[in-house]
């Protein structure tokens, strides 16, 4: 398997280190504008507000539409929603590819989802193996906690558990999936046990 290497800079890898920790703490603090499988749309939970997955969140941070402070919190800025245009274009003139090229390497069928993805590839500095497990394997059916799972490999890109350029298969994820699965449930074991002991 050809694997594309991406090279940065130590001052580049600190941003993306640091864009990746932003995003993470954000998600987590807003579990109700998180779904893997979700791009632009409300949830239930969440009438008011958009909900995204890191991809999508990713598109509007570079975009500027969004800015993510490394603590977590999300500004708008209101004046740069309407600057979005044909969206299969702009994604193919921004990274010089052909319209055969283009559809080739669609993962999705949705043209703001592959924007997502290549836009968030390149906000958060990642190799198209890691973007293609990040954005695409989370929101797999085999991953229970895919928001979780997104949230965690973030953590992981952020403290060098992951490198940017390592190759993540489905496998890979879903044992990073099953680490938060045991780890909730020792969490809820835990909870019920305290709950016993004041009973």
């Amino acid at each position: 398997m050809h694997m594309s290497e991406l090279t940065v800079t130590p001052e580049q890898d600190e941003v993306f280190k640091t864009r990746a920790t932003a995003l993470a703490n954000m998600l987590a603090a807003n579990p109700y504008r998180h779904g893997q499988k979700d791009w632009g749309r409300p949830k239930e939970a969440n009438p008011c507000g958009t909900t995204a997955c890191v991809a999508g969140w990713s598109l509007l941070a570079n975009r500027g539409i969004v800015t993510i402070t490394p603590d977590g919190e999300m500004t708008y800025d209101e004046s740069a929603l309407g600057r979005t245009g044909d969206e299969v274009r702009y994604t193919a003139d921004l990274y010089g590819l052909s319209d055969a090229e283009l559809e080739a390497l669609t993962l999705w069928r949705s043209s703001y989802s592959y924007d997502a993805a290549r836009e968030g590839q390149s906000w958060l500095g990642l190799s198209r193996e890691v973007a293609d497990a990040l954005f695409r394997f989370t929101a797999d059916s085999a991953i229970s906690n895919q928001e979780a799972t997104a949230v965690e490999i973030l953590r992981r890109l952020a403290d060098g558990r992951i490198s940017r350029n390592d190759y993540l298969s489905l496998w890979t994820v879903e044992e990073i999936d099953t680490e938060i699965t045991a780890s909730m449930q020792e969490d809820d074991l835990r909870d019920w046990a305290e709950g016993a002991a004041q009973d």
